[in-house]
This record gives C-alpha cells, sequence and structure tokens, in this order.
C-alpha cells in the first residue's frame, strides 16, 4: 500500500500537473490583487490585507511564506543538515521565539526610527527563508 502510493506520489504526470495548479493558483492570485487594486473600495487587496495583519503584530506571517518559498522552489541536492521532522521543529520554534520575544515590534521600532519602515518584512522573509533553506526544504532527485 505504501508503496504504490510513494509511486503515486512520485509520478511526473501527476507532478507536472501539480506545477501546472500552483503556476495558475499564483497568476490567479496576482490577477486578483490587480483586480482588486483598481476598483474604488481602498484596502481590499490581498496584499492590503497581509500587510494590515503583519502590522499588527503577526510578524510571523512573512516569516513563515519566507520557509515556504524555500521549501517550493529550492529542493535538496545533498545530504540534509537534520531530518524533516528536527527541521519541522526548528522552523517552528524560531516562529515561537519571534513571537515570545517580540521580535516584530522590535524590527518595526528599530526600522522605523531609521526610515528603513519598508524593510521589515523583507527581514522577517529572509530569516523564513534561510531557516528553510538550512533546516526545511523538501528532497529532489539525486543529481
Amino acid at each position: 500500500m505504501i508503496q504504490h502510493l510513494k509511486q503515486f506520489l512520485n509520478n511526473t504526470h501527476l507532478i507536472k500537473r501539480i506545477q501546472y495548479v500552483l503556476i495558475a493558483m499564483f497568476v490567479l492570485l496576482i490577477a486578483l490583487d490587480v483586480y482588486l487594486a483598481v476598483d474604488s473600495i481602498d484596502n481590499n487587496t490581498i496584499s492590503s490585507i497581509i500587510k494590515n495583519n503583519t502590522d499588527n503584530g503577526f510578524f510571523v506571517l512573512t516569516y513563515f511564506w519566507g520557509a515556504i518559498a524555500a521549501n517550493l522552489f529550492f529542493t535538496t541536492r545533498r545530504l540534509k543538515l537534520v531530518s524533516p521532522t528536527v527541521g519541522t521543529i526548528i522552523l517552528v520554534a524560531f516562529a515561537l521565539i519571534i513571537i515570545v520575544f517580540n521580535i516584530g515590534e522590535l524590527v518595526t521600532d528599530f526600522m522605523e526610527d531609521h526610515y528603513y519602515g519598508i524593510y521589515r518584512y523583507a527581514i522577517s522573509m529572509a530569516l523564513g527563508s534561510v531557516v528553510g533553506l538550512l533546516f526545511w526544504r523538501q528532497e529532489g532527485k539525486a543529481v
């Protein structure tokens, strides 16, 4: 049963179909965001909603976006540093550290004091990407 499931999930046709669905979803999401940006209602775009939620203390959202992006777009081609379970624990531990120590507010205050307000999201996403690249990536085919 497990062998059939692995064979089904590793099927190249299935993987291509999933990639096409993900690409279509990204294009649809961007098109919807542009459509909402040009209508007459203010702050109803997907980007605005995410920005408003991160401004309200959910700094960890952009951290997870970075980790997910690293997982989706960069596969491992060599031996992983840690097992997938340990990598997930490390990813969540960093998120908890961000929440518990209120790192988002500290970074926001520092960036706004130095007039770099927009870069606070880049820092959070970069941290998520680095943690995702080092500890939490899917496996690719060995080269």
